[in-house]
């Protein structure tokens, strides 16, 4: 059995001391699966996080051809050791006009972006679908810096679903802004070494640039010709075009709980206020989900709809609130329809 559809938190009873282990980090993960597809030989990566998102990218690289080998971990549930059998840093190819290689990315937005890079080093067609909330996701300024690179690119709204018509490594230089989103600018980093591109990155998003930045030095790190790399847990917050818009999730769920919240552009301003339970609209956002659960450990009556979202990055991050310490802060979280508290496989995202 899975988590129920909506889940209430009970505030944490004392201060708890605990030790908690987290799984590796989604975005160094799906990074490090490009990188092993792109190096020579074979890569282990281990503490590779095993969520939704990973699993997406693990299942798009074994549609295109590559043998990826997934091994349990023994020291955390959501992490695997994976192996990637690259091709000598060549693209499996593709499809045609007529049928070509589907791959389905879900809602997986590294996917969708670090794929649509990868693929133009192949030759054929590639069609990029998702979920319909991925085919609302942007795009545009990676397809633009990929067309400037000589790729063809079809798609009617510069938005997924769209054909890839790979051709190729093939030297070029091209432009990238991070002020909608850091993966439009990792996806082509990943990728310009065996493209042979030159990728100038611009804007001045502040939240964005640290990942653009951790794309390039793991570029710099990770091992060119196989062997092991170490991918490290999950410390990332939150970020502006994502799951849903946060921005306005977060001033909208906030208030619903009695705080007085001011909405200025991009940012928030949030005034002390009397906190009281509420029913949480999650999005389908996992950040979402677990910020407002961690309210819930010291808010009365607060409720998480669809708490299963955080399966894209941290499917045990309930087990990991409950669990008595000091591996958990030793947590009752309740099945909100029939006052059941959840334990073990209850709260489990899958």
């Amino acid at each position: 059995m899975s988590l129920p559809e909506l889940i209430e938190m009970v505030p944490l009873a004392a201060p708890v001391r605990a030790e908690i282990t987290v799984p590796g980090s989604k975005s160094i993960t799906n990074r490090a699966l490009i990188l092993a597809a792109l190096a020579e030989g074979e890569t282990t990566l281990r503490g590779a996080l095993w969520s939704e998102d990973t699993q997406v990218m693990v299942d798009c690289l074994q549609e295109l051809g590559f043998l990826v080998n997934v091994t349990a971990d023994p020291n955390e549930i959501c992490n695997r050791a994976i192996t990637v059998y690259s091709l000598g840093g060549k693209v499996p190819r593709g499809g045609t006009v007529e049928q070509p290689m589907d791959l389905f990315v879900g809602n997986a937005g590294t996917a969708a972006r670090f794929l649509a890079a990868l693929v133009c080093l192949g030759q054929g067609v590639y069609r990029l679908q998702g979920v319909p909330r991925m085919h609302e996701r942007p795009q545009a300024p990676l397809f633009r810096a990929l067309r400037e690179l000589g790729y063809r690119i079809d798609s009617p709204n510069d938005r997924l679903p769209a054909l890839i018509h790979g051709g190729g490594p093939r030297g070029g230089k091209c432009g990238v802004s991070v002020d909608e989103s850091s993966q439009f600018a990792s996806a082509l980093l990943l990728a310009a070494k065996a493209g042979g591109w030159r990728v100038e990155v611009s804007g001045a998003n502040e939240d964005e640039m640290p990942y653009v930045e951790m794309t390039r030095k793991l570029v710099q790190a990770f091992p060119q010709r196989g062997g092991a790399f170490q991918v490290e847990p999950d410390a990332s917050s939150c970020s502006r075009v994502q799951e849903c818009e946060r921005v306005v999730a977060l001033r909208t769920e906030l208030t619903r709980c009695g705080a007085k919240v001011i909405e200025t552009g991009d940012t928030l301003e949030v005034f002390p206020s009397k906190l009281h339970g509420a029913e949480i609209e999650s999005y389908q956002d996992h950040r979402l989900a677990m910020c407002f659960a961690i309210l819930g450990l010291k808010v009365a009556g607060i409720k998480i709809k669809n708490p299963a979202c955080v399966k894209k990055t941290f499917p045990n991050f309930f087990q990991k609130l409950a669990a008595p310490p000091p591996a958990g802060l030793g947590a009752v979280i309740r099945d909100a329809a029939t006052g059941e508290t959840l334990s073990g496989d209850r709260l489990f995202a899958d």
